[in-house]
C-alpha cells in the first residue's frame, strides 16, 4: 500500500489506418436521457470526486451516521463501485486517507481518531490477517 501509485494512462495511441470518431452519447444513439438523474456519477472523475468529498466532509462523521437511515446515504463512501470498476485503486483510497491523517487533528470530538490501521499514527504496528485485514497493535 505504500508504494507509489502508478500514473493513470493519458491516452492510447493511435493505429495507423483506423479513425475511432467520436464516441457517441445517449442522444446520438436515439435513446432517452436518464431516467435516474441522482445517479452516483462513474468514471474516474467521479471516483476522485467522491473519495475527496468523503475525505474533506461527508466523512467526518462516519462513525456516528453510517448506521442511521436519515444520514447513511450522505456519509457513506459511495467508493465501492469505483474499486470494482478499477476507476479507483485501494493504494490510492489509502495513500489518499493516509494523507489527510494530520488535518483530523484539528477536527472537533470523536471526529479526531484516525481509523484502525494507519500507519502514519504513531506507534503504529501493521499486520495482515487474512480475516480481518491489516490491524493496529500498540500505540
Amino acid at each position: 500500500m505504500q508504494r507509489p501509485v502508478t500514473p493513470v494512462l493519458g491516452s492510447l495511441k493511435r493505429i495507423d489506418g483506423i479513425d475511432p470518431g467520436e464516441i457517441p452519447n445517449a442522444a446520438d444513439l436515439g435513446l432517452d436521457g436518464d431516467p435516474c438523474p441522482g445517479r452516483q456519477p462513474g468514471g474516474r472523475s467521479g471516483a476522485l470526486a467522491s473519495l475527496s468529498s468523503f475525505l474533506e466532509t461527508r466523512g467526518a462523521a462516519y462513525h456516528k451516521e453510517i448506521s442511521s437511515p436519515l444520514t447513511a446515504s450522505e456519509s457513506c463512501s459511495r467508493l465501492s463501485a469505483h474499486l470494482a470498476a478499477g476507476s479507483l485503486s485501494m493504494r490510492e483510497a489509502a495513500q489518499a486517507t493516509w494523507r489527510r491523517l494530520p488535518d483530523w487533528d484539528r477536527l472537533p470530538g470523536p471526529n479526531r481518531r484516525p481509523p484502525v490501521g494507519c500507519p502514519n499514527r504513531p506507534g503504529a504496528v501493521l499486520r495482515d490477517s487474512p480475516r480481518r485485514g491489516l490491524q493496529r497493535r500498540g500505540g
